[in-house]
Parts: C-alpha cells; sequence; structure tokens
C-alpha cells in the first residue's frame, strides 16, 4: 500500500533549517524540500519559537514525564545520550486524514485477518490442513496451547482484543508491516501516557491542527470490554492484570489508574468452584472479565508444559465454562510468529477472500530448502529471527556480522532450518527529531493499536506510539536505546474533547472501588518495613556513637555493652547466623548498615520498603513518592563509598529524617480508608514488636548494675525516648520507669499501650474478613496482658529479679501474640485460606 505523499501548497520556508538525508524518504519534506501535507503548522511553530524554543520544549517533556513517572523512564535533556535510556520527543509525527485513512484500512483489515487465523487455529484448522502454513510453525511454537484447542472466540470467549501493528514506511512510499504484537502488546499506556505530555507542553499546536482525539477509541474499548464479560450482568467486574511490577514498567499502573479500572497482580485470583474471584480485603468478590498483560501461557499454572512461577491455577477451566473471559485469548502468542509471513497474503484470501493491503517485509523461512538457499546466500543483507518466540533467538543483522560470525549463522540455519526466517532489511523513511543540535531525521517506526468489535468491525486507534532511532539511520527497537513519539492524526475539523474518566463514570464498567489483598499486603509491609528501617537505623546510630565518642565506661563494659546490643537485635529478626560469621566487631556492625542480603541490615530493609512502597506506587501523592525515592537514593548513592564506621553517622541522621518526612506525608495526603488502615497497622504492629522484643531481651541479661543501666540508656535512645525519659522522670535511666514509659503511658506515642490502642482504632476500619474473626478481637486480652505486666513493675524503678525474669518471660508471650496477631491479618485479608474446622 503506498501512502499519500502530496505536497503542500504554502511555500516552503518554514522549518528551512530541517535538511532530510540524500536518498532516504523523510515523512515531512520532499526531496524537493517542499513541506508535506500535516507538517507546515509544525514548522511554523518550531519557527517562530526558534532554536531556545525548541530545546525549551525537550526540557519541559523530560520534565514533565519524570515528575510523572511515565513508562520509559526518561531522563533529564543532558542525559538523553546515556546508552540503553528512552525519551519522549516533543516533535509529533504528523498524519494528514487522507494518509492515515489508508493506514486504517490496513491495519484493520490485518486485525481482522489475524482474527480469523486465530478461531481458525484453534478450531478447524483448515490453513494446516492445506497447507497454507506449515504445521511446524504452529504447533513447535510455544505461544501455541493445545489444552485450548476448542475454546475458540466467541459467545463468552474473548478474542484477540487490543492488538498492536509496527507499521514502517519506504523510500517508494509503501507501507509495510515489521510486527504484530497481539499477547500483552507494550505500548498502549505509553502513547496515552505521551499524548497527556505533548499536549501539555504544545496545546495551542494541538488545537491548530485539529488533532483526532484518543479518548474515543478508549471509549469504545471499554464498551467492548463490557460486551465481552459474560452473564450480562450489567456491572461486570473488570480488572487489569499485569504481570510486571511497577518498578520495571509503569505503563500498566497509568492505565489502570487513568481508566479506573482495578489493576491486579496473579496472586490477587484465584479460581473457586470454576469461577475467577478477586482477593479483596471484603473478601472474595467475583470476577467476569480480565484484560491482561501477561504471557497466555504463563496464565494456567495447572495446564502448563513448562515450568511456571505463578500463574492463576483453573483459570482454564474458567474460560472453557465461560464463566470468565479473558483478553486477549491466552492462546495467541502463537500469531506473532515471524514465520506466518511468507503465507499471510495467501491466508487473506482464503480467509477474508481479499488481497493484503499491507504487506509483511518480505520473508523467507527457512524450512523451506528454496527460501533457505535464497537466505544462505544473502546473507550478509539479511535480517534473520527466530520463527519461535523473541527470546530463544536474538535478531542478527546480517551487515553488522563478521565472517566468522556469518559463517557461524550459516551453520545454525544449515542444522535446524524450519527455526529461522530471513527478511528484508527495510531503509526506513525519517521524520524530524529535536536534539541537542537541532532538528535532524531520525528513521522511524509506528505502533498503532485496533481491535475487532462484537461486529466483526475493525477499530483503529487515531494515533499511536512512534519509536524512533537514536542515530541517523539507526536500527529502531521497542525494548532498546531510543526515542518515543506522539502520533498525530489529523481531522479536516476539530473533534469535540472528550473526557475518559467522565466515559467511565457514565459506563456500565463503574464498579465499587475494593482494594486488591496483594496491594493491601504491600501497603500493610511498606508500614513494617519503614518503621523496621527506622528502628535500625537509630539502632546503628547508638552503636556508631559508642565507637566514636564512648560512654564513659571501661572499655571491657562498652565492649559487652556493643555485644549484648548486636546479639538483640539478630535475635529478634532470627538471623543470629549472620553475626557469628562476621570475623570481628567492625565486620558486626557493618551487618547493620550494608549488607545487601542480611534481614537485620538498613540496606536490605530499605530494599524491601522502597519494593513493597513501588507495587501500590498509584496509592502515594506525589511528594510521598518523592520521598520514597529520596529515602532510597540517598542511602543507596550516599554510602556507596563510606568504608569507615566513622563515615556513616551523618547518612544516618538523614535517614531517619526522610523517613520522619514519609510518615508525616502519608498522615497529610491519603485518605482514611482500609488501603490506609493496612500501612497503619504494619505500622503500629513492627513498632510493637520492636519495644517488646527490645525489652524482654533487656529484661533477662543477668548483668552488673553498670552495663544495666547503660543498655537501659541504650533503649531509651534506640526508642527516641531519651529526652521524654529525662522530662518526665528527672532521673538517669532504670529499668521500671522505663517499663512504665514504654509498655503502659496510653499518651506516649512511642509507648506499647499507644500502639495497640492506634492498632485497634485502625483495624476497627477493616471489614469483617468472612472465614475468621476481626482482627480486633485478637487486641483486648493483648492489652489486658499488658496492662498486667506494667503492674509488676515498681515505680521507684527498682525491679527485683523475680520480677524482672517474670516480666520478660509474660513480654515473651505477648511478643507471640503480636505475631499470631499479624498471621491473622495476613491469613484473614491477604491469603484467603479456606479456614479448615474440626469435625
Amino acid at each position: 500500500m503506498d501512502v499519500v505523499s502530496e505536497e503542500s501548497s504554502l511555500d516552503s520556508k518554514p522549518g528551512s533549517a530541517y535538511q532530510p538525508l540524500a536518498g532516504i524518504r523523510d515523512e515531512a519534506k520532499s526531496p524537493k524540500g517542499a513541506i508535506r501535507t500535516g507538517w507546515t503548522e509544525v514548522f511554523e511553530e518550531i519557527d517562530e519559537f526558534g532554536e531556545a524554543g525548541l530545546q525549551k520544549w525537550r526540557s519541559d517533556v523530560a520534565r514533565i514525564s519524570r515528575k510523572r513517572g511515565l513508562a520509559y523512564h526518561p531522563v533529564a535533556v543532558e542525559e538523553i545520550k546515556t546508552k540503553g535510556t528512552w525519551s519522549l520527543d516533543p516533535i509529533p509525527w504528523n498524519f494528514p486524514p487522507e494518509t492515515w485513512k489508508k493506514i486504517e484500512e490496513g491495519v484493520g483489515q490485518r486485525n481482522r485477518l489475524f482474527e480469523a487465523i486465530l478461531k481458525d487455529i484453534y478450531g478447524p484448522q483448515h490453513l494446516i490442513s492445506e497447507k497454507l502454513v506449515p504445521a511446524e510453525i504452529i504447533f513447535g511454537h510455544r505461544g501455541f496451547l493445545p489444552d485450548l484447542y476448542d475454546v475458540t472466540p466467541g459467545d463468552a470467549i474473548a478474542g484477540l482484543g487490543i492488538s498492536a501493528f509496527d507499521i514502517a514506511v519506504v523510500n517508494s512510499g509503501r507501507l509495510f508491516a515489521l510486527n504484530d504484537r497481539f499477547d500483552s502488546p507494550f505500548g498502549l499506556g505509553v502513547a496515552l501516557e505521551n499524548r497527556t505530555v505533548v499536549n501539555a507542553v504544545l496545546p495551542e499546536l494541538f488545537r491548530n491542527c485539529h488533532v483526532r482525539r484518543l479518548g474515543y477509541f478508549f471509549r469504545d474499548w471499554f464498551d467492548h470490554l463490557a460486551a465481552s464479560a459474560p452473564g450480562n450482568r450489567e456491572a461486570p467486574r473488570i480488572v487489569i492484570l499485569d504481570s510486571r511490577p511497577v518498578t520495571q514498567d509503569t505503563e500498566i499502573s497509568f492505565l489502570a489508574n487513568y481508566c479506573r479500572i482495578t489493576r491486579v497482580s496473579d496472586a490477587d485470583l484465584t479460581v473457586r468452584n470454576g469461577k475467577v474471584h478477586l482477593k479483596a480485603l471484603t473478601g472474595l468478590e467475583p470476577v467476569d472479565l480480565i484484560w491482561k498483560f501477561a504471557a497466555g501461557r504463563d496464565l494456567d499454572p495447572l495446564e502448563s508444559n513448562h515450568p511456571i512461577d505463578g500463574g492463576v491455577p483453573g483459570i482454564f477451566s474458567a474460560i472453557r465454562e465461560k464463566n470468565v473471559a479473558v483478553v486477549s485469548h491466552p492462546g495467541c502468542e502463537v500469531l506473532q510468529s515471524p514465520g506466518l509471513y511468507p503465507f499471510l497474503p495467501k491466508i487473506c484470501e482464503r480467509l477474508l477472500s481479499e488481497p493484503l493491503l499491507i504487506p509483511p517485509v518480505a520473508t523467507w523461512w527457512c524450512g523451506n530448502p528454496s527460501a533457505k538457499n535464497y537466505v544462505l546466500e544473502n546473507l550478509n543483507h539479511m535480517v534473520i529471527k527466530s520463527v519461535g518466540h523473541h527470546s530463544d533467538f536474538q535478531t542478527l543483522y546480517g551487515r553488522n556480522l563478521s565472517f566468522d560470525e556469518l559463517s557461524w549463522l550459516t551453520a545454525r540455519i544449515e542444522a535446524r532450518p524450519q527455526q529461522y526466517i530471513g527478511q528484508e532489511e527495510l531503509n526506513l523513511s525519517t521524520v524530524p527529531v529535536a536534539t541537542d543540535q537541532g532538528l535532524r531525521p531520525r528513521g522511524a517506526v509506528m505502533r498503532t493499536f485496533s481491535f475487532v468489535g462484537k461486529d466483526g468491525k475493525p477499530n483503529v486507534m487515531p494515533g499511536g506510539l512512534a519509536r524512533v532511532s537514536k542515530e541517523d539511520g539507526g536500527i529502531v527497537s521497542t525494548r532498546k536505546a531510543g526515542e518515543s513519539k506522539d502520533v498525530w492524526v489529523r481531522s479536516h475539523s476539530p473533534e469535540k474533547p472528550i473526557s475518559i474518566a467522565r466515559e467511565l463514570t457514565q459506563s456500565c464498567l463503574t464498579t465499587p472501588q475494593i482494594t486488591p489483598s496483594k496491594m493491601a499486603e504491600n501497603l500493610y509491609w511498606t508500614g513494617r518495613y519503614a518503621e523496621r528501617t527506622d528502628f535500625i537505623t537509630r539502632f546503628a546510630a547508638r552503636l556508631l556513637d559508642g565507637r566514636t565518642f564512648g560512654f564513659s565506661h571501661d572499655p571491657e563494659i562498652e565492649s559487652r555493652h556493643e555485644a549484648l546490643l548486636l546479639y538483640s537485635i539478630c535475635e529478634m529478626n532470627q538471623c543470629l547466623s549472620w553475626l557469628d560469621n562476621a570475623p570481628n566487631p567492625d565486620a558486626k556492625i557493618h551487618l547493620l548498615l550494608n549488607e545487601p542480603k542480611c534481614p537485620v541490615s538498613i540496606a536490605f530493609n530499605l530494599k524491601q520498603f522502597r519494593g513493597a512502597a513501588q507495587s501500590v506506587w498509584e496509592k502515594w501523592s506525589r511528594a510521598s513518592i518523592l520521598a520514597i525515592e529520596s529515602i532510597w537514593n540517598s542511602w543507596d548513592k550516599g554510602t556507596g563509598d563510606l568504608f569507615h564506621l566513622n563515615d556513616y553517622p551523618s547518612q544516618l541522621d538523614e535517614t531517619q529524617l526522610q523517613l520522619s518526612a514519609f510518615f508525616g506525608l502519608n498522615l497529610d495526603t491519603m485518605t482514611r480508608d482500609d488501603a490506609w488502615a493496612l500501612l497503619e497497622a504494619g505500622r503500629r504492629i513492627e513498632r510493637t514488636v520492636n519495644i517488646v522484643g527490645i525489652l524482654s531481651f533487656l529484661l533477662k541479661q543477668e548483668v552488673e548494675p553498670v552495663l544495666e543501666h547503660l543498655l537501659d540508656e541504650s533503649i531509651l535512645f534506640i526508642s527516641d525516648s531519651l529526652g521524654t525519659y529525662q522530662s518526665k522522670f528527672m532521673n538517669e535511666p532504670l529499668t521500671g520507669p522505663i517499663m512504665q514509659l514504654l509498655l503502659g503511658d496510653a499518651g506516649y506515642p512511642r509507648s506499647v499501650k499507644f500502639q495497640l490502642n492506634r492498632l485497634g482504632e485502625v483495624l476497627a476500619k477493616l471489614p469483617d474478613p468472612k472465614e475468621y474473626d476481626h482482627p480486633s478481637t485478637f487486641l483486648k486480652p493483648i492489652i489486658s496482658k499488658l496492662d498486667r505486666i506494667v503492674l509488676k513493675t515498681k515505680h521507684d524503678g527498682e525491679m527485683l529479679p523475680i520480677t524482672r525474669t517474670v516480666s520478660a518471660k509474660d513480654l515473651q508471650s505477648l511478643y507471640k501474640e503480636i505475631f499470631h496477631l499479624s498471621d491473622h491479618i495476613t491469613q484473614s485479608y491477604f491469603s484467603h485460606a479456606v479456614r479448615i474446622t474440626e469435625p
């Protein structure tokens, strides 16, 4: 298919500074230098603001992208050259209406074609029986799932869902398809993100160009999702299944937030009685449709031919029974094989009775002897790919290979020819890209998206995700370094603005907001790891104070004091083996600082805190996100070159301040809902565990008075209570008053009594578990036990040995009950394990 390449009737003065590459088609200018249709306003805008304006656009785009945390994680403009980094270019790729109409027709036909192929290979398999496609290309692909044979699209069985098509233009102006992606295609969220950023930077240009809006495509997609759900429910529950943590890719999180659809992981879903349920704080909630961003072959571990870490056991049975629809069809990955490309024209004639409008790049399957010979004879001009999954074999460009590498590749193809295809390498057309040298022409590929409705008609997004090389004439890759662009499809008149959020609110997709169990669990552990890190940080600060300033005691006493403190925290966290293996006292303290695998180290717990927090990124305010990243980056980068213990105190102080900022921001910015309750519960349980654990250890030590008093002082320092104690008791640290303050003072925010009372308030916000007692019922006996322990302490500060021993045992018992409460919360709200009762 040829694209429209008419030139603007206006003179070519705008954009005169932009010079296309000789001999390569440019999408913005003709070989004679005239501006192509659709680009005049863009060049006029560039000329009006000049080089300074162009660089400001780049800077603004990078700043907004970083601020929003977009999927490609763009860096600052001055860092854009960094190898392996993606960035967003502010200059859109423009398409006039006439050009886009041809692209839309070709992409729509391609979508209908692959929908028909999917139905055939999981149904009658005419293409294989009629030898229109070699059987080994289908059956040998790991994305073909024989267990889903006869589970064909139609009725309550979903088809392809949103599909992605990579389209390129060559020198002749013809369109070619480079890749087709159906199983969790990448870039839908990025395209939407790019549009929001570029529109914010160039709002007037966007309006003047009459750019078609993406919102109508998403509105139709939501209607399609609702229509695809089984059961004809008025308000079907739809979830987005994300297999990737937000730390790797935020586009799914962005989609979920923007579209107001609950994002879940496979751990949030369970199959009971042939139906899929979402594990939520409210219990098991039925799920009608899953919009998946996870590999279909990894969806059901019960019906997989390879080991799977995760998945939703039994989900294929639920699909067969039409109790849930999964979009896209789990078996669609096989359609991504480039081995189909040589056969697509004939397949299109057979299934659609139409000629193929957008042909694939010229492809030869090496399983055909004559095709293999042609590929080998022209290997240094070929692009070699695997017929199977792209991870099976890295794409190789013959022109980049040495003689020895070409010989190795030849031998590999000769050994297993059916596993490889050779493709012609295209000269991609170029588009203008803003660089620090001004506008430069770069090779470009456009990924646009489409879905086939229940009526069989395709719906193509008016725009998409453009990807351009960072080098003139360079290879364009989705995952490797490069630039992304917004794609503007223009119309002859402005479209009415549309709000996706408003459309969703008015649609049947609106369902009560729920908190998935995995999100709740990550919030709970965010609170626990944040509090644990704060505790360990103060612990380490106390040890380093002793090393730096001393405590005015005999060195032997101070050495024993240090050893006891280290032993106590390792015993509490069940990692005494780490302490035993440390060769000397300095190494033992380093365990608390930067040993990345030690459960009691700051480095380990900060990493756990950040990981849990990032998994619920959408719950935080922008300020909270900055605080989380600041805590991590400050420690990770600030301690990288620290070798001596006396270098750490200022870093510990900074970490404590940053954690305090994080806690304070959550008080100010989070809604007091059940999600916040789990965050706060985790924090309060962890603080209780730490105080009870350290006091229990203190009481069971049989040491001389001077060491006992030094330990008492350390307990107050570690609990950040030394100043409060001195102002309240006007005395040196003594065990009895410390117990009164840290255990029983209900008005003191660091006491156990305060934590338990606070815990009662936040647990009251949680719904009643369907299988277990409400966790708040566990608090009353815990508080009663705490009160009895406090009564055993004497106000004058002296505790008899028998009292110390009894109190230590009581505290150890209390310690276990608090852990039992934590386990109960896990069973009730996170795991949803079925409660087994005695007969």
